[in-house]
């Protein structure tokens, strides 16, 4: 895994528990969570932010 992924994943990871926590899904709230957080750092990687 890219080392450069884990910082975006944990904080995927909090915010989908907090999220789920919410919204009474937590499983989903970290899938949804962890794949913007990626998606988001991803992107801004390739923008060159």
């Amino acid at each position: 895994m890219d080392k450069d992924l884990a910082f975006p994943i944990a904080i995927g990871i909090a915010l989908g528990v907090g999220l789920g926590a919410v919204y009474g899904n937590v499983a989903l709230g970290i899938v949804v969570g962890v794949l913007a957080s990626v998606a988001y750092t991803l992107w801004r990687r390739r923008t060159g932010r």
